[in-house]
């Protein structure tokens, strides 16, 4: 028997995830760890394009869409649809030459987006100080030891091919 319910909806809205996951990232140490945070950054990543989400979650959706525009929109191999690579977000599969496949810069920007997310969440700033806040945020994203470890060359490389396979996986 086929349920009448329909899709479950998230309790939780996106930006508070994304807020969550951006806490979660940042407060550990480990690389082998990230890679399970890569994963559901990913998933969170690819529901930006969902058609169907909740009227308080599209703000955030449209936001993502504008950061992400340049990587997902990007005509494809041989020309490919963009539309092809927003719906290869969406699906679960790990994409296969060809396809859609999120790059190193989407990555960081994801990273990047998800601290931004929790600071903005967890840390109030008084009024009159927010615009130095919001530098101060991104003087701290630059000093973390996560941000320097996928931002160098060196560091990233060791980490790159795993954290960009959990990224895709989501």
């Amino acid at each position: 028997m086929k349920s009448s319910m329909g899709k479950p909806k998230p309790l939780v809205r996106r930006g508070l995830c994304e807020a969550a996951l951006g806490h979660r990232l940042f407060a550990t140490r480990d690389p082998d760890g990230w890679k399970a945070h890569f994963e559901v950054l990913g998933t969170l990543c690819a529901e930006a394009w969902l058609d169907d989400l909740p009227e308080e979650d599209r703000a955030w959706a449209a936001a993502h869409h504008e950061r992400f525009r340049e990587w997902v929109d990007a005509p494809g191999p041989n020309g490919a649809d963009p539309r092809s690579g927003a719906s290869a977000l969406q699906s679960g599969q790990v994409p296969v030459s060809g396809e859609f496949a999120p790059s190193w810069p989407m990555l960081l920007g994801a990273v990047e987006s998800a601290f931004f997310a929790s600071v903005r969440v967890f840390e109030v700033a008084p009024a009159g100080e927010r615009e130095r806040a919001a530098a101060d945020a991104t003087s701290r994203l630059h000093r973390t030891y996560h941000w320097r470890t996928l931002s160098s060359d060196a560091a990233a490389e060791q980490h790159r091919p795993e954290a960009l396979r959990a990224f895709q996986r989501g």
